[in-house]
């Protein structure tokens, strides 16, 4: 079966170094760190590494095992900011996504075509929306 966990580690890997280290000023964290940045009421990106399939597409050995999921960005910012700011986190990320797509890197990843969602929450101190990325990566198992 598929590591998926090798699989998001080698994302993870992508979005810090193009994305992440040449944008400072932004906070960045993952999903499973939210409790540690509770209350923020300052701009931040929460991002989603979300595997939602893995099948086995080739027999034979090694077998390739195909994993499709979605790559999730939920960008907030100050409501007294706009939404302006938000998109403009948006716009940041965005043409990263050609440079995140590395098919020599163990397992490889193809990102597909990444679409801006503005996504209203009810909430008095933050505007939020999310950038979405499918995406899906091969592994050869033994």
């Amino acid at each position: 079966m598929a590591d998926t966990q090798r699989i998001q580690q080698a994302i993870r890997s992508r979005i810090e170094t193009l994305v992440v280290a040449p944008n400072p000023s932004i906070l960045w964290f993952y999903r499973w760190q939210q409790r540690e940045y509770a209350g923020l009421t300052v701009s931040h990106v929460i991002t989603d590494i979300v595997p939602s399939e893995s099948k086995q597409v080739a027999m034979g050995s090694p077998r390739l095992f195909r994993t499709r999921g979605i790559l999730a960005f939920r960008i907030a910012t100050p409501l007294d900011s706009g939404s302006g700011p938000n998109e403009a986190i948006g716009d940041l990320i965005e043409p990263h996504f050609l440079a995140l797509v590395d098919t020599s890197t163990d397992p490889p990843i193809r990102y597909r075509k990444p679409y801006w969602s503005p996504w209203e929450v009810p909430d008095e101190s933050m505007y939020i929306g999310r950038l979405v990325v499918p995406w899906q990566a091969d592994t050869n198992e033994p």
